[in-house]
């Protein structure tokens, strides 16, 4: 079976740890990828392909829906679905995510993994991993 491919942007250790062990569980040819910053975000994109992306919202430096705008002028990455997890759901920049076309926004702490997988399995291209 084809390993499948999700990168998560968070600078949060523990939060990129919960997400490793929460994929692993899920699906074991599911490829975790992780990037604690914007800038290894972009080139972890322009050196591997990935199905999903996780994004966290306010990272130590820098602000995610910046993420979000420079994606909208690479082709490659405006193609893979992003969905926003974070603490921070102002509801002027969940609209300002829904913008730029994310799939969804999960508000963090999670409740557990049923509820984050019924949440992810929404989303099609997801639901073609597991």
């Amino acid at each position: 079976m084809a390993e499948k491919r999700i990168l998560i942007i968070d600078d949060d250790p523990d939060i990129r740890s919960y997400f490793a062990k929460f994929f692993r569980v899920l699906d074991s040819n599911i490829k975790l990828h992780e990037a604690s910053t914007l800038v290894s975000a972009v080139d972890l994109l322009e050196r591997e392909s990935v199905s999903l992306i996780l994004l966290d919202l306010r990272l130590e430096y820098e602000m995610g829906v910046e993420f979000l705008k420079f994606r909208e002028d690479m082709a490659k990455i405006k193609k893979i679905p992003v969905v926003v997890i974070s603490a921070h759901s102002e509801e002027e920049m969940v609209r300002e995510c829904l913008q730029y076309g994310i799939k969804d926004f999960i508000k963090k702490p999670f409740e557990g993994f049923e509820q984050l997988k019924k949440r992810l399995e929404k989303i099609s291209s997801f639901s073609r991993l597991t």
